[in-house]
């Protein structure tokens, strides 16, 4: 910005930040260099990581038991008094 003074000289307004290449963000950027060999071992190693994750996720989830515990004959008075919404204030027990 030009000043208005009478020697013609260009001078910052005081919210002007400094003149640095970080405050102008001209900064170098990283530019890594892909070369084929590191491309595909990055890729090899990921996909060896993934498939051996998933088999031990699989061989984990097949030693799950999975219990099943039907109460429909053991607490047949509760739902049948649960079936009414005014009574959700009334105690029901159910032991099993």
């Amino acid at each position: 910005m030009k000043n208005k003074n009478s020697q013609g000289a260009q001078e910052c307004p005081s919210r002007c930040p400094d003149n640095s290449a970080f405050k102008q963000q001209k900064l170098p950027a990283w530019k890594p260099k892909l070369a084929a060999p590191t491309v595909l071992s990055s890729f090899f190693t990921i996909g060896l990581f993934c498939l051996l994750m998933g088999i031990c996720l699989i061989l984990y989830a097949r030693s799950v038991k999975e219990i099943q515990i039907n109460y429909s004959d053991i607490c047949l008075n509760c739902s049948k008094l649960r079936e009414n919404s005014s009574n959700w204030d009334k105690e029901c027990n159910c032991t099993v």
